[in-house]
């Protein structure tokens, strides 16, 4: 398996993993069957490495990480704790483009010079991973800039139900070194201003056409930036029809995610619930965009400064 652009550590364990090399990514979706283990795509010289497990059940969990920590070996495949033991077929799916150059920790699963069209790509790869687990119901769970790629594929995918915690919508009002890195290291020195528009870099762009999809959006408290600049641009966008529940609660300093029981009992309701979400919805404490506004003030965006940011984030 040719992975000519990796520039990083990639590790595997094939002594503890059913693992499934594929030469392309035709070669996957035309594949007569997808196995639980290591899923193994090469697209363009870098690996789409995603780990699958399947259940006897009607429901998928795709989960995208966020940024990755200094220590954090290659693939990411997290999500694995918050989703055990509920019962349904699971897919973790980690950025391609973190192969690039260990000079880039987040980058948004939104493709780089060799995939510049991974976002359509990964809407391929979870249809063709549903169809093999026989799901009908999809559930997209990430935090920070995973919540990105959760809320950017769950748009895709009507019917279907984002979990996004502490999300980045609109990138262009993210860190501006984090964007800075993210478009030089993977857009072969480009500017992030000048990345190919066929590029989704702003959900309230995205989601201000319409919303197929449910969204339980899960916000800290404290973290300032984030409501300021991604929340606050994102639910301003929302048709008056859109199914979006908001949990804003104190849950830590700043860009805190919320407690891992939470999020573990959020996954087993979406399990239980088999695609109705506004259940989900109305009997976990989220409010509608409406009751939104009417509870938090709005300061309005404010200015991108390293201090609002914690590191690596």
């Amino acid at each position: 398996m040719s992975l000519e652009l990796v520039k990083t550590d990639r590790f595997i364990d094939r002594s503890k993993f059913a693992v499934y090399d594929f030469p392309s990514l035709d070669s996957f979706l035309s594949a007569e069957k997808i196995s639980t283990g290591i899923q193994c795509i090469n697209d363009g010289g870098l690996p789409i490495d995603m780990h699958y497990t399947s259940a006897s059940s009607r429901t998928l969990v795709v989960v995208f990480h966020g940024a990755a920590a200094e220590n954090v070996r290659l693939p990411w495949l997290i999500g694995q704790g918050v989703t055990k033991d509920i019962g349904v077929s699971r897919l973790f799916i980690s950025d391609p483009s973190l192969y690039l150059t260990p000079e880039v920790k987040l980058s948004w699963f939104a493709g780089n010079h060799a995939q510049p069209d991974l976002q359509h790509k990964l809407v391929q790869i979870v249809s063709r991973v549903a169809q093999a687990a026989g799901a009908d119901y999809l559930v997209f769970l990430g935090g920070s800039g995973g919540g990105f790629a959760a809320l950017k594929l769950s748009h895709a995918f009507p019917g279907s139900l984002a979990v996004p915690m502490n999300p980045q919508t609109l990138l262009e009002r993210h860190h501006p070194t984090t964007l800075g890195k993210y478009a030089q290291h993977c857009w072969n020195g480009a500017a992030f201003v000048d990345l190919p528009r066929n590029i989704v870099t702003s959900l309230p762009a995205l989601y201000a056409q319409g919303t197929p999809n449910t969204v339980a959006y899960l916000q800290n408290d404290d973290d300032e930036f984030h409501i300021r600049n991604h929340l606050n641009p994102f639910i301003d966008s929302l048709p008056p029809d859109a199914m979006v529940g908001l949990l804003r609660r104190p849950w830590g300093e700043r860009h805190q995610p919320p407690p891992r029981d939470l999020v573990r009992h959020l996954m087993r309701r979406a399990a239980e619930v088999e695609g109705d979400w506004q259940l989900m919805l109305d009997t976990e404490g989220f409010i509608t965009v409406a009751e939104y506004n009417g509870a938090y003030p709005r300061p309005g965006v404010g200015h991108l400064t390293d201090e609002v940011m914690l590191p690596g984030r």
